[in-house]
């Protein structure tokens, strides 16, 4: 499985390729680090939420410019960092050692963004690696965006293929994120989209299904798996900001949005 944790270097896209000023920061975890990208809101910006981004398998931090770029737009200061054994962190992923990044990338984003304002975003393969860590966390954040999440990565694994779903027959139960849900001590959107072609939108259900905590469901109308950061725009992202920054504007369990 390490194989699959594991992507090539970092791109070269930057924040500040968009006219957005960033750090490049090293996280420490453990004896590792892990490269990131920290995007501090402008200085005019009031009452500034951070926002720290659990990206997916395959993805690296120069993906994530462009969303980037629009939460700085926003006034939201934002942290994305490679896990270890991709782009330019340290070598040598396991589950174990992602579970120790998941913390270590909390701690850093409390200390650089207070914890009184600070919210994590997971996608895709990253809701795994976070919701598992959570119960771990010293404190909890503000709340929880968990965008197009499946069940678990063992259904995950189910969808990919024969040979893949016999593996996830004799696999360990990794990532279960709906039984990890009810652990959840903070409020919680959850985002799926009837147009992802990895993730059926169902899966994002059954998560939702199983939180305990306020919760908000949010389905989006033709927007494909990965269009959170390969194409970012306000329609996708304006749920996200609305819950990081105002949470009354959500009066129901459940919202659609069209694309």
């Amino acid at each position: 499985m390490a194989h699959t944790l594991t992507t090539g270097p970092n791109g070269l896209e930057t924040p500040q390729d968009l006219g957005v000023p960033f750090e490049r920061v090293s996280i420490p975890s453990g004896p590792r680090h892990l490269d990131g990208y920290l995007v501090s809101a402008p200085p005019h910006c009031r009452g500034v939420p951070g926002l720290v981004i659990y990206h997916g398998v395959g993805e690296t931090i120069s993906m994530w410019a462009k969303a980037q770029a629009l939460l700085y737009a926003q006034c939201v200061s934002s942290l994305v960092f490679d896990y270890t054994g991709s782009g330019y962190s340290s070598p040598g992923p396991t589950f174990e050692v992602l579970h120790q990044d998941a913390l270590a990338a909390f701690g850093f984003g409390k200390a650089r963004f207070g914890n009184s304002r600070l919210f994590l975003l997971a996608h895709s393969m990253g809701n795994g690696v976070l919701l598992e860590a959570l119960p771990q966390m010293d404190e909890q954040p503000k709340g929880l965006i968990l965008a197009n999440a499946f069940v678990s990565l063992r259904a995950q694994m189910a969808r990919l293929g024969w040979f893949p779903r016999l593996m996830s027959y004799v696999m360990p139960d990794w990532w279960n994120n709906v039984k990890a849900a009810p652990a959840i001590s903070t409020p919680v959107l959850l985002i799926a989209s009837d147009g992802d072609k990895v993730v059926p939108s169902e899966d994002g259900r059954g998560i939702f299904a199983a939180v305990r905590q306020e919760k908000f469901f949010v389905l989006l109308h033709g927007y494909g798996h990965n269009a959170l950061y390969k194409t970012p725009d306000d329609e996708y992202w304006r749920p996200i900001l609305d819950f990081i920054k105002d949470q009354s504007k959500f009066p129901e369990d459940e919202q659609g949005h069209s694309h």
